[in-house]
């Protein structure tokens, strides 16, 4: 078990790269003062976009994702972000928002995923 952050961060400094990241259903903490704990508003958001690689974050809850594609966008425009951070933010873009549709519960990810389809 690690911070994820933390691994992401020793993954940069090590020079390697990430093919696929899964974000399967991260807390939204969905109370307004909660807000900075969303992974998109984390300091480590640009790393995680740095590793490069494709992009997939699952959620139920709807703004979270808008809010997630938003904080990419900004990333990708922002000034202060090293080019390199810049241009990985980017590549990501556009990130589309499709609604999945699981054929049956047992193709789910998780557990949660599959309880939730189930549900």
């Amino acid at each position: 078990r690690a911070e994820l952050a933390t691994l992401w961060r020793m993954l940069q400094m090590s020079g390697r790269r990430v093919d696929h990241h899964l974000l399967l259903y991260p807390n939204p903490y969905p109370k307004p003062r909660q807000r900075g704990r969303r992974w998109h508003f984390h300091a480590s958001l640009p790393l995680l976009l740095a590793l490069g690689g494709s992009l997939e974050v699952r959620s139920n809850w709807l703004p979270y994702l808008l809010e997630f594609r938003a904080a990419v966008q900004a990333v990708a425009a922002s000034p202060a972000a090293p080019p390199h951070v810049r241009q990985a933010a980017a590549r990501k873009l556009p990130l589309g928002l499709t609604r999945a549709s699981l054929p049956a519960a047992e193709d789910g990810l998780t557990l949660f995923e599959r309880k939730y389809w189930t549900s």
